[in-house]
């Protein structure tokens, strides 16, 4: 007799599977009503990483990293309050497709293309705000430290299985190879 011919194995595959697709559902329906904890994720091992890098590269001072600290949480409230007020506004402008309300897509438009704006100046102010509480020698360093990230932009990252901050290696490499991973722009090329 066949297995799947058996009442009660097909009884609990199918009930399985509705558990499976009602918990598929919920997942979905959560992270639509709580779009706020969507933007802002970091994991656990990356929140904070940002703040430890300037704090080491720019090798600030006790003063300067509390104050660094206060702007940076100013600035993540602010940030997180925009990206919200987007959202929300794209979302009003997504309903219109199906349920037009009155509001005019053009004044829905404006609001996103406002929101965004204020985001750019708020993270251009958080910059500001980091320069004027590093010295000379820092400045400096934070420009090559900006001029390094501006490199890697518009670069896809590595793979997860070989990203060390999410637990993988880089697998090795034969010694006669050479580099597979090009240097920045600007900077010569590594010789081994």
């Amino acid at each position: 007799m066949d297995a799947f011919n058996k009442p009660q194995l097909m009884m609990w595959t199918v009930v399985g599977l509705v558990v499976l697709n009602l918990t598929s559902l919920g997942t979905l329906w959560w992270s639509q009503q709580h779009p706020a904890l969507q933007s802002g994720f970091q994991p656990p091992h990356a929140q904070g990483r940002g703040l430890r890098v300037l704090e080491e590269r720019l090798n600030l001072n006790e003063e300067q990293t509390q104050q660094l600290r206060n702007v940076r949480r100013q600035q993540l409230h602010l940030i997180h309050t925009l990206e919200f007020e987007t959202h929300e506004a794209r979302r009003a402008l997504n309903e219109q497709l199906f349920h037009p309300d009155g509001s005019s897509k053009e004044e829905l438009a404006r609001i996103i293309g406002e929101k965004q704006s204020q985001l750019e100046i708020a993270r251009f102010d958080h910059f500001q705000q980091l320069v004027n509480i590093c010295n000379e020698d820092q400045k400096m360093r934070l420009l090559e430290l900006m001029a390094d990230l501006a490199a890697n932009e518009n670069q896809p990252p590595p793979p997860v299985g070989m990203r060390p901050e999410l637990g993988g290696v880089r697998p090795a490499r034969p010694q006669n190879m050479g580099d597979p991973f090009p240097p920045p722009p600007g900077m010569p090329p590594r010789i081994e």
